[in-house]
């Protein structure tokens, strides 16, 4: 896995993004090994152009990452979906992307995320 991250922080850096992000789904699985399925709650894994990665996901979910083969910065949030938008400005100000350009894959990110 850690060849595949360094290639996308190569490729990242490039293309002039300070990070990216990724829900659920094959590229998900691939950079990172992590299965979660796409659900109404969001589940978000942002890799920065510095190495530095983080999850935000539900809190029901979190037990998902003992095991992983990287450690991720974990961001949780509860139910009440006025709560969500915290947790990824939690992320987002922790990995220090503020004003910053962020990769997605357009085909697979919904609005919500």
């Amino acid at each position: 896995m850690n060849k595949r991250m360094d290639k996308l922080i190569i490729l990242m850096g490039e293309q002039g993004f300070d990070a990216l992000a990724l829900n659920p789904g094959p590229s998900l699985i691939y950079l990172s090994g992590l299965h979660f399925h796409l659900m109404e709650r969001p589940t978000i894994l942002i890799i920065t152009r510095h190495g530095n990665a983080a999850v935000v996901l539900p809190e029901l979910e979190q037990g998902k990452l003992v095991g992983a083969a990287a450690d991720f910065q974990t961001f949780t949030y509860g139910d009440d979906p006025v709560t969500w938008p915290a947790a990824f400005e939690r992320a987002a100000a922790t990995l220090g992307l503020k004003g910053g350009r962020l990769g997605v894959e357009p085909t697979r990110l919904r609005f919500l995320e």
